[in-house]
C-alpha cells in the first residue's frame, strides 16, 4: 500500500497481531473447555450447563448497545485533544451500564427460582455467577476502549488473551480433580473475568486522558441514535439464546443441545472474526474522520477487506476440513447431527465475516441506517428459526432456518455497501 504512511503500517501490523492473538487464544478456550467439561460431567450434564448459560448472558444487555458509538465518541475526543472529556464520558458510561448489569445479574436467578421453581438453588447460583462474570467482562471492555483508541491495541489484546488462558487453566484444574460442575464452570468464568477487568484497569492508567483541552462530554442522548442497531442486537443476543436453547432441548434433547454447543464453539472460530476485526478497526477509523486522512482511511479499509477474505477462507478450511471429523472424536459426539450443524452454521458465519469492515466504517462515520436493518434482520432470523422449530417440532430445522436467513441478511448489507454505501463513508455524514 504505497499511500500508507509508516505510522499506519505499524498500526495495521498491530491490528493484524491483535486480531490473530485474540482469535488464537479464543479458539483454544473454545476447544478445550467443552472437552474437559464433557469428559468430567458427561454429555447430559454439559447440555444442561449450556441451557443455563443462555440465561447467564442476559445481563450483557446492559451495555445498551453503546460500545460502537462510545468508541466513535472517544476517537473524536482524542483527535480533538479532549482528554479530560474522555475520562468523564467513560465514568458516565461505566456507571450506568455496570449498575444495570448488576441488577440484571441478581434478578435473573432470583426470578427464575421464585417463578415456579424454574431454577433449583444450585442452578440459580450458577446463573448468578455466570451473570456476574458477564458484568466483569463488560466493565473490562468499556475500560479498554480508551486503550485501543490510544493505539495500544496489542496490550488490549494481550489482556483478553489472558482472560481466555485463565479460564482454560482454572477449568483444567477442576477437571483434573473431578470437581467440575455447572456452577464451577461459571465460577471459573467469573474469576477469569475479574482478572480481565483488573488488567484493563491497569492498562487504563497508562493512557493520557488527563492532558489536552477541555471539551464537552457527549450526552447519552447523542450516543443513543448511533447505538440503536447495537441495542437491538444486544437485546437479541441476551434474550433469544435462552429461548432458542429451550426449544432445541425440547425437540432435540440434551445430547442434541450439547452437539449444538460444540458446533457453535467450532463455528466461533469463524463467528468471532467480525468482532475481532471490527472493534480494533473502529478504533483506527474513528480518530481519522477528517478530509486530510482520506488516504489513510482508504488504505485501512482496503487492508481490512483483504484480511477478512483471507481469514474467512482460512477458518472455513480449518472448521470444515478436518475440523468436523476431528471434533466428533475429540468430544466423543456422533457425526450426526454434528456434521449438519457445523456445515450450516459455519457457512452462514463465513458470509457474516465480510460485513466487519462495513460495520466499522459505518459506525465511525456516524451512519446507522444499514446497520439497523441488519440488526432487525438478524432478530427476524432468530425468530424464524424458533417458529420453524416449534411449528414442525424439529430442532434441526430451527438451526437451518436461522443460519440461512442470517446469511441472507449479511449478503444484503454487502450488496448495499457495494452499490449504494460506497467503498468508504464520507466524514461528517449525519446520522441516518
Amino acid at each position: 500500500m504505497s499511500d500508507t504512511s509508516s505510522i499506519t503500517r505499524r498500526t495495521l501490523f498491530g491490528y493484524n497481531a491483535a486480531s490473530a492473538l485474540v482469535l488464537m487464544t479464543g479458539f483454544i478456550n473454545t476447544l478445550l473447555v467443552p472437552r474437559l467439561a464433557i469428559q468430567s460431567m458427561g454429555i447430559e450434564a454439559y447440555g444442561h450447563y449450556v441451557l443455563l448459560a443462555g440465561f447467564a448472558i442476559i445481563p450483557t444487555i446492559a451495555d445498551l448497545g453503546l460500545m460502537p458509538s462510545f468508541t466513535a465518541a472517544v476517537g473524536r475526543l482524542v483527535a480533538g485533544g479532549g482528554g479530560p472529556a474522555v475520562a468523564r464520558l467513560r465514568i458516565k458510561v461505566l456507571g450506568v451500564c455496570i449498575s444495570l448489569a448488576i441488577v440484571l445479574a441478581l434478578a435473573v436467578p432470583l426470578i427464575g427460582q421464585s417463578w415456579g421453581g424454574f431454577f433449583q438453588p444450585i442452578e440459580a447460583t450458577g446463573v448468578l455467577l455466570g451473570g456476574l462474570a458477564n458484568v466483569s467482562t463488560l466493565a473490562a471492555e468499556i475500560l479498554l476502549v480508551s486503550t485501543r483508541v490510544a493505539g495500544r491495541i496489542v496490550p488490549a489484546a494481550l489482556s483478553k488473551s489472558a482472560y481466555f488462558a485463565a479460564n482454560v487453566a482454572s477449568v483444567s484444574i477442576l477437571a483434573s480433580s473431578q470437581r467440575l460442575t455447572a456452577p464451577a464452570l461459571f465460577a471459573c468464568q467469573l474469576g477469569s473475568s475479574i482478572a480481565y477487568a483488573a488488567l484493563a484497569l491497569l492498562l487504563l492508567r497508562g493512557n493520557s486522558d488527563r492532558g489536552g483541552e477541555a471539551a464537552d462530554v457527549p450526552t447519552f442522548r447523542s450516543l443513543f441514535p448511533l447505538a440503536l442497531p447495537e441495542q437491538i442486537g444486544r437485546v437479541q443476543a441476551a434474550l433469544l439464546p435462552s429461548i432458542e436453547r429451550s426449544i432445541l432441548n425440547r425437540f432435540g434433547g440434551a445430547s442434541f443441545l450439547a452437539s449444538y454447543d460444540v458446533a457453535l464453539r467450532l463455528t466461533l472460530v469463524v463467528t468471532a472474526l467480525p468482532g475481532a476485526l471490527s472493534e480494533p478497526l473502529l478504533t483506527l477509523l474513528a480518530p481519522r474522520r477528517g478530509e486530510e486522512n482520506r488516504a489513510e482511511r482508504k488504505a485501512i479499509m482496503s487492508h481490512a477487506f483483504q484480511l477478512s477474505v483471507v481469514l474467512t477462507i482460512l477458518m472455513l478450511t480449518i472448521v470444515l476440513w478436518p475440523g468436523i471429523s476431528l471434533a466428533g472424536r475429540y468430544y466423543g459426539l456422533a457425526r450426526d447431527p454434528l456434521f449438519l450443524l457445523c456445515v450450516v452454521m459455519t457457512s452462514a458465519s463465513a458470509v457474516n465475516i465480510l460485513t466487519a469492515p462495513v460495520s466499522a466504517s459505518l459506525y465511525a462515520a456516524g451512519r446507522r441506517g444499514a446497520m439497523l436493518a441488519k440488526s432487525c434482520a438478524d432478530g427476524a432470523s432468530a425468530l424464524a428459526g424458533i417458529a420453524a422449530g416449534v411449528c414442525f417440532g424439529s430442532a434441526r430445522l430451527a438451526v437451518v432456518v436461522r443460519s440461512t436467513t442470517v446469511a441472507a441478511g449479511a449478503l444484503g448489507l454487502l450488496v448495499w455497501f457495494r452499490f449504494k454505501g460506497g467503498q468508504e463513508t464520507e466524514p461528517g455524514k449525519p446520522v441516518e
